[in-house]
C-alpha cells in the first residue's frame, strides 16, 4: 500500500475524560484551533436521533441557535457533518509504518467499503483526512481520538495493538450509508484494563471453525481484532486422529496453523491448548488410562505413571510444538479434564497429582520450542479437594506455570474466589458462551445473553486479568464481544456494548430497538423439543445428553410475537448492507423461530424448516454433528 507521511505538526486535540456511560466532557476546538468548553457532547447516539430521522436538507436548516445553546459550537458542527458523509477518506500513515499500522489501515479501508461507496485513499485530496501516529506513555495497548474542528481525525496508538484498537473504536463510532462515509463525535483516550482479552475456538464437530472457508475465518480473527481481542486459543485434538502423520491431521494442523498465523497478522498472541494426557485413537492399549473422567472421555488417554507413556506423551507434544514453532506461540494452555485425566491409583486426584506429574516436564517442553511462552494451568472440572491441593503443591509460586485459569460457576466451585489462589498466580477465565440453554448450539439462531454475562462477570472482575471466552461457532458474536469489553474495561455495561454493537454492525438508527429485541431473546432463551419426541430428546433423532425434565412441556415464550414484529420493524429500517449480513440474519431467524415454534406449539414447521436451512447455510453446517447442527 502506498502511503504518504504524516506532516511534522498538524493540529491536534488536547487529552480529554470519558466518563464510564461514554459520553465525552472534555475540552475542544473552536473553529480557529483554539479550545473551547463544551458540556455533556454525546457522539452517534445523538447523531441518530438529530439526523437520521430527519433528511439532510434539514438538518442543515435547522434552527443553529438553538442548537448552540444546548450542546455547544461542537456538537453542532459535528451534526452537520454527519448530515453530509463523504464520498472519499484520505489515510496518512507515519513513515515507514509498522506492520500492524498497515494492517489498520487495511482493515479500515474493507469495512468502509464493505458498508458503502466511500473511497480510501492514501494520496491525493479528500474532504477527510485520517491521520495514523505511534507515540508511547498513552498506557499499554491503548489509544487516543481526536477529531478536529474541520473534520479530520488523529489516532494515537501507544503502541500497534493500540493503534490498530483506535481504529476499531473508530469505525463503531461513525457510520457509512448511501450519502458515504460519517465520522463520529467521540474522541477520547481508552486503555484496556485487563491484559488477556482471548478468544478460544473450539475446531469439531464440523462446526463453523471446522468446516467453514479458512478465508472467511480469517476476516472473523480480524473483526474480533477490532474490538481489541489480543489472544487467539486453539486446540489439536488428537483423539480423532490415527497419528501425527494421518493426512487428516496434517490438514487440522494446517487449518489451525492458519488460524494463528492471521491472530499474529492482527496483533493476536498465537495459544495453544493441550490436554495433559491426550493421545491419538490408536494409542497403546497397555499404556491407556483409567477412566471415566469428567465431562468428556475417549478411552485413548495415556497414563502418565505407566512404564513409556510419559516419554509418549511428550514425543506426540513434539511433533505438535515443532509444527507450531514458526508461528510462535505465545501461551500453552494445559489442561486436565474434558477430556483428559487418569484415575488410577498413582495418578488420583488428578488435579492435584499425576495432571502435575506431567504438566511440569510438559511445561518444559513447550518452552524449548517457544523459550518465552507463558504456561496456563488450567483447572477445568477441579473439585475442591484438587484445589485444596493445588494450593499445597503451588505454596511457592512454581517456576514452571505463570497463570491459571478457571471459571467460577462453570463446572467449578468458588474456591478461588474465596481462598489465596495457589502460588498467588494470575487468574484468567474460560467462560463458557456457546453451549448454555440451547441445544444444538446455535441451532435456532443467536444467543444472545449480556444479563447473564454481566451477573457472572461482576462475580469475578476484581480478581480477573482477563480470559479465554469458549466458542464453538459464529451465533455468540455478540456474546463474544460483550465478553471483550468487560476485559477492556471492567465496569463497563453490557448493554452499552450491545448498543455499540448494533450500531457498528446494523445502523445507529436502529441501536435502541434492538437492545430491547436482545433482552426478549435472552428472556426466552431455553432448551427446546418437539412434544412428540420419543421419550426427553430435543428433536426426532438427536443423540442429546442435556435432557429436559422429565413430563416439562414447552415454556410459553412470553413477547415472542412482539419479538418478532419488532425485528420486522428493524429490518424495514436497515441499510442494505446490514439487512443481508450474517450478524443480523442469525438475530432476526431466533426471533422468526421463536414467535414461529410458539405458535405451532414446538412443531417444526415449512417456515421453520426454511429459517433452519438458512441457519446451515450460515454456519457452513451441512455435515456438522447433531451438537452444532440447526435441528433440519
Amino acid at each position: 500500500m502506498e502511503v504518504e507521511s504524516q506532516p511534522t505538526k498538524f493540529p491536534v486535540q488536547s487529552p480529554s475524560i470519558l466518563d464510564r456511560r461514554g459520553d465525552f466532557v472534555g475540552n475542544f476546538e473552536k473553529g480557529d484551533g483554539s479550545p473551547s468548553r463544551s458540556k455533556n457532547i454525546v457522539g452517534v447516539r445523538l447523531f441518530s436521533q438529530l439526523v437520521v430521522k430527519r433528511s439532510p436538507a434539514r438538518a442543515i436548516a435547522m434552527n443553529i441557535r438553538s442548537i448552540l445553546s444546548i450542546h455547544g459550537v461542537f456538537l453542532a458542527m459535528k451534526c452537520y457533518a454527519f448530515a453530509v458523509g463523504v464520498g472519499s477518506i484520505r489515510l496518512v500513515l507515519p513513515v515507514n509504518p509498522p506492520p500492524l499500522a498497515v494492517k489498520a489501515a487495511q482493515l479500515f479501508t474493507d469495512r468502509v467499503t464493505q458498508q458503502c461507496e466511500a473511497r480510501v485513499i492514501t494520496s491525493g485530496d479528500a474532504p477527510i483526512r485520517i491521520y495514523f501516529e505511534i507515540k508511547p506513555r498513552i498506557g499499554r495497548e491503548g489509544f487516543r481520538i481526536s477529531v478536529l474542528s474541520n473534520g479530520n481525525v488523529h489516532i494515537v496508538g501507544n503502541d500497534e495493538r493500540g493503534l490498530l484498537y483506535g481504529v476499531g473504536k473508530l469505525l463503531r463510532t461513525a457510520y457509512c450509508d448511501d450519502k458515504g462515509f460519517h465520522v463520529g463525535s467521540w474522541q477520547g483516550v481508552l486503555v484496556p484494563e485487563k491484559p488477556v482479552r482471548g478468544i478460544y475456538f473450539a475446531t469439531h464437530f464440523h462446526n463453523y471453525y471446522h468446516d467453514a472457508p479458512i478465508e472467511n475465518v480469517v476476516t472473523y480473527v480480524e473483526d474480533l481484532s477490532l474490538w481489541g481481542v489480543n489472544t487467539l486459543g486453539v486446540w489439536f485434538d488428537m483423539h480423532h486422529f490415527e497419528g501425527f502423520e494421518d493426512p487428516q491431521a496434517q490438514q487440522m494442523l494446517k487449518r489451525l496453523r492458519a488460524f494463528l498465523r492471521a491472530a499474529k497478522s492482527v496483533g493476536m498472541r498465537p495459544s495453544l491448548v493441550v490436554v495433559a494426557n491426550e493421545a491419538y485413537n490408536n494409542s497403546p492399549q497397555e499404556l491407556r488410562a483409567v477412566g471415566p473422567g469428567r465431562g468428556g472421555f475417549y478411552n485413548v488417554e495415556l497414563c502418565p505413571h505407566k512404564a513409556g507413556a510419559k516419554d509418549l506423551l511428550l514425543k506426540q507434544f513434539s511433533e505438535v510444538f515443532r509444527t507450531f514453532a514458526d508461528v510462535g506461540v505465545e501461551y500453552i494452555v494445559i489442561w486436565p479434564y474434558d477430556q483428559g485425566s487418569c484415575g488410577c491409583a498413582q495418578c488420583a486426584p488428578w488435579g492435584s497429582n499425576g495432571f502435575l506429574f506431567i504438566a511440569d516436564p510438559l511445561s518444559q517442553l513447550a518452552r524449548h520450542y517457544f523459550p518465552k511462552v507463558q504456561i496456563v494451568l488450567s483447572t477445568w472440572y477441579f473439585d475442591n479437594r484438587e484445589w485444596i491441593g493445588l494450593s499445597k503443591a503451588f505454596r511457592r509460586k512454581p517456576a514452571w506455570a505463570d497463570c491459571i485459569l478457571t471459571e467460577p460457576g462453570s463446572h467449578a466451585d468458588d474456591f478461588p474466589l474465596h481462598h489465596e489462589i495457589p502460588g498467588n498466580l494470575p487468574l484468567i477465565g474460560f467462560p463458557e458462551i456457546s453451549m448454555a440453554g440451547m441445544y444444538p448450539w446455535g441451532g435456532f439462531g443467536a444467543n444472545p445473553q449480556p444479563a447473564r454475562f454481566q451477573k457472572e462477570w461482576d462475580r469475578v472482575k476484581d480478581r480477573s486479568e482477563g480470559g479465554f471466552p469458549y466458542s464453538e461457532g459464529i451465533y455468540e458474536d455478540l456474546n463474544k464481544v460483550i465478553l471483550s469489553q468487560f476485559y477492556w474495561d471492567a465496569k463497563k455495561d453490557a448493554l452499552s456494548t450491545v448498543k455499540e454493537y448494533v450500531s457498528f454492525y446494523l445502523s445507529p438508527v436502529v441501536a435502541e430497538e434492538t437492545v430491547k429485541l436482545v433482552e426478549i431473546l435472552e428472556r426466552n432463551h431455553h432448551y427446546r423439543w418437539w412434544p412428540e419426541a420419543p421419550g426427553d430428546y430435543n428433536f426426532p433423532g438427536t443423540d442429546r445428553w442435556w435432557n429436559p425434565a422429565k413430563g416439562a412441556k414447552p415454556q410459553e415464550d412470553p413477547g415472542a410475537e412482539a419479538a418478532f414484529e419488532l425485528a420486522k420493524d428493524i429490518d424495514a429500517k436497515l441499510p442494505r448492507h446490514a439487512r443481508q449480513s450474517w450478524r443480523w440474519r442469525i438475530l432476526y431467524l431466533r426471533a422468526l423461530l421463536d414467535k414461529e415454534l410458539k405458535r405451532s406449539t414446538g412443531h417444526p414447521t415449512e417456515r421453520a424448516e426454511e429459517a433452519f436451512r438458512e441457519l446451515i447455510d450460515i454456519y457452513h453446517a451441512s455435515q456438522a454433528d447433531t451438537p452444532v447442527k440447526p435441528p433440519f
